[in-house]
């Protein structure tokens, strides 16, 4: 584990990712509603994904530097959206649960498909 020896600083990450989320919460439901919770929780895992990496990384030198595993994930997450965009409409005389479900699983097969080859 990376925090052997240091309880605090993963600690203080979650804390700060969690004030990320309770912010993001409070501003963006009234806006948008649901979405706006969605992104919120989204931009709070994102920031406690990249203060844990940095931290393993400067800690025991155990990552590539995470700029690169942004980008790919970045990537990965962009072929993945634009595959669900295109199964939605494809599917858009079908009935919402069908083509909600199509969209998910287009979405887990790209997803671990690109898992695979960006490792």
């Amino acid at each position: 584990s990376y925090a052997v020896g240091d309880a605090r600083s993963p600690v203080v990450v979650a804390d700060v990712a969690i004030v990320v989320n309770v912010v993001g919460d409070l501003l963006l439901a009234p806006v948008v509603g649901v979405a706006g919770i969605a992104a919120a929780t989204t931009l709070s895992l994102v920031v406690a994904a990249v203060g844990n990496a940095w931290l393993l990384r400067r800690r025991h030198d155990a990552m590539p530097p995470v700029a690169g595993l942004l980008a790919r994930a970045a990537l990965l997450a962009a072929v993945s959206t634009g595959a669900a965009l295109g199964v939605r409409s494809a599917a858009e005389q079908a009935p919402a649960l069908l083509t909600g479900a199509a969209v998910a699983a287009t979405v887990g097969v790209v997803y671990v498909l690109g898992l695979v080859l960006l490792r």
